[in-house]
């Protein structure tokens, strides 16, 4: 009887068991489901000056978890450079114009947005309640760039701004780097930046023509033995 007993008590704690672990994930659940927020994802195209426009082609798009380290965090260990990076960032959701309602739990999240012949464009949300997001997207191919500089003996006020009677340095050579520091020496096309070489005309001013869309650097050289020195 003991030994009957006993086989019958363990069998009803295993029983007791699942049923608090399965309530439990109930809970967790709902209570995920009860903090959802519906989103809804609308792309446009951009049109320089505006009001954008709808997109004729239709686009489709993908949510996915930002997870990526606030640098604004208050505690020092949870921004980005203290402890690991994650390696991936969950994909949540996916629709296109006919489905354009996703519906995400309160959090972070990176929308990302494509449609044919336009640029893929993105948007960083914070969700804490249903919301509207529009994302315009560029039609291709994007129009290159143009950089103007203006190189001026800056010796009115010495404080790296152009003031009245500063004039401009002919003979300068400019060069150009993008955003990893590598020095830019051909256009968009292929072709050498300024003929091969960014030199200022005899007003002190240079443009750098056909250039891609991107974030570049500008620095100026002075001719060895002239002098000059760059602010």
């Amino acid at each position: 009887m003991f030994g009957g007993t006993g086989r019958c008590i363990s069998r009803m704690t295993v029983r007791c068991a699942r049923v608090v672990v399965l309530a439990l994930t109930l809970t967790a659940f709902g209570a995920t489901m009860a903090h959802a927020a519906t989103v809804h994802i609308d792309a446009k195209e951009y049109v320089a000056g505006g009001p954008d426009t709808a997109l004729a082609g239709g686009y489709t798009y993908i949510v996915n978890v930002d997870n990526a380290k606030d640098p604004t965090d208050p505690n020092p260990q949870n921004r980005p450079g203290f402890g690991g990076t994650a390696s991936d960032i969950p994909l949540v959701a996916t629709g296109d114009e006919t489905s354009p309602n996703a519906t995400l739990p309160v959090g972070r999240y990176l929308v990302s947005v494509r449609s044919p012949d336009h640029k893929l464009w993105g948007k960083q949300i914070t969700v804490t309640g249903d919301m509207d997001v529009s994302i315009s997207l560029r039609p291709t191919p994007i129009p290159r760039g143009k950089i103007k500089v203006y190189v001026f003996d800056d010796n009115h006020w010495v404080n790296t701004a152009l003031d009245a009677g500063e004039v401009g340095i002919p003979g300068i050579h400019v060069a150009l780097f993008d955003q990893a520091h590598n020095q830019v020496t051909v256009d968009g096309d292929g072709n050498p930046i300024c003929g091969g070489r960014c030199t200022t005309d005899a007003d002190g001013f240079v443009s750098i023509n056909n250039l891609n869309t991107g974030l570049y650097h500008v620095r100026v050289l002075a001719p060895k033995g002239s002098g000059w020195r760059q602010d």
